[in-house]
Formats: structure tokens, C-alpha cells, sequence
């Protein structure tokens, strides 16, 4: 179980986090999401507090988490936009960093190179099927000498179908 703390007495109108159910502060929420408290303070900056507590404000667990996360905070398209200002560049470059290390962990990215392996072992398997099928379909099938001829034919113009998507850079999804 976690050390219990005493607190100092808060100021008038503040409220007691035990009080006040699942409220973190700007600290709390960056140590334990292991980010720099200034990328927690920016992505809070439109989140209003849901208390104050010793003067600071606090926020609820699950609003700060969804402004922490939220989608709309990377991609590429922010790469554009980033600000002119380098301490303010370097915390929004730190801060895509920190997401996409997150969505990472969450298993929402693949690194690049594991999607070109699996890749890679999926068009070797296409084309392997591709080399055999007339076969497969001679001896198992029965397909007349004609007919595997055809089965050829169109094995190899599927194949090349496929190699121009690839090569094109084309969505191969449909």
C-alpha cells in the first residue's frame, strides 16, 4: 500500500485530493506517465482544473489522461505545423516522441522494419503459391496440359499486377 502523506492545511476554497476523489496535479500526471511536467502543463493548458489544491490545480484522472493521449496531438501533419520558437519546437518534437512511444506500447504502431519483414515473408508466400499452383492443380486436380497452361498465364499476370502495386507504392487494401 502506498506512504501516507500529511498534507498542510489547504488553503480556503481549495479542495483535499482525498476529498475530492481521482484528482492529480501537473506532477503527479508526469511522473507517472514518465513525461517532462512542462509536455503535461502544454497539453493541459485548455483542460480546466476540476480543483485546486494547495493553490495548484488538479485535474480528474480520466480527463487528464484523454488530453494527454488524445489522438489529435500527433502525426504527421504536426510536423508541419510545429512551432518557430526551439525550447517550444524541442518540447513538441519531445512530445510526438512521447506519444508515439505510448501509442507503441498501447500495440496502435508497428516499427517499420517488423511491418517490411512481415511484408516481405507475405509476398514470398504469394509467390511461392503462385510457382506451384499449376502444378498443384495438375497432379491434384487433374487439370489437362491446357489448362495448366492457362493457370499459368494468369498466375503470371497476377504476379505482375502485384509487383506494379508494390513498386508504385499503390494501396493494395482494395
Amino acid at each position: 500500500m502506498g506512504r501516507v502523506v500529511e498534507l498542510k492545511k489547504p488553503p480556503a476554497g481549495a479542495v483535499r485530493l482525498a476529498e475530492a476523489g481521482a484528482l492529480w496535479s501537473m506532477n503527479q500526471l508526469a511522473r507517472q506517465f514518465g513525461m517532462d511536467r512542462a509536455t503535461v502543463r502544454r497539453r493541459l493548458a485548455d483542460l480546466a482544473p476540476a480543483a485546486t489544491h494547495a493553490g495548484h490545480p488538479v485535474f480528474s484522472l480520466e480527463d487528464a489522461v484523454h488530453r494527454l493521449f488524445a489522438r489529435d496531438q500527433g502525426g504527421p501533419e504536426d510536423l508541419e505545423n510545429l512551432p518557430v520558437d526551439p525550447f517550444k519546437k524541442k518540447a513538441a518534437v519531445q512530445a510526438l516522441h512521447e506519444l508515439a512511444d505510448y501509442r507503441e506500447r498501447m500495440g496502435e504502431l508497428v516499427a517499420r522494419a517488423q511491418v517490411e519483414q512481415e511484408m516481405a515473408g507475405l509476398v514470398k508466400r504469394v509467390s511461392t503459391f503462385l510457382d506451384t499452383l499449376p502444378d498443384i492443380l495438375e497432379a491434384d486436380a487433374g487439370l489437362t496440359p491446357v489448362q495448366v497452361e492457362e493457370t499459368i498465364r494468369v498466375a503470371e499476370r497476377v504476379r505482375a499486377e502485384l509487383v506494379a502495386a508494390i513498386e508504385s507504392d499503390e494501396d493494395l487494401g482494395g
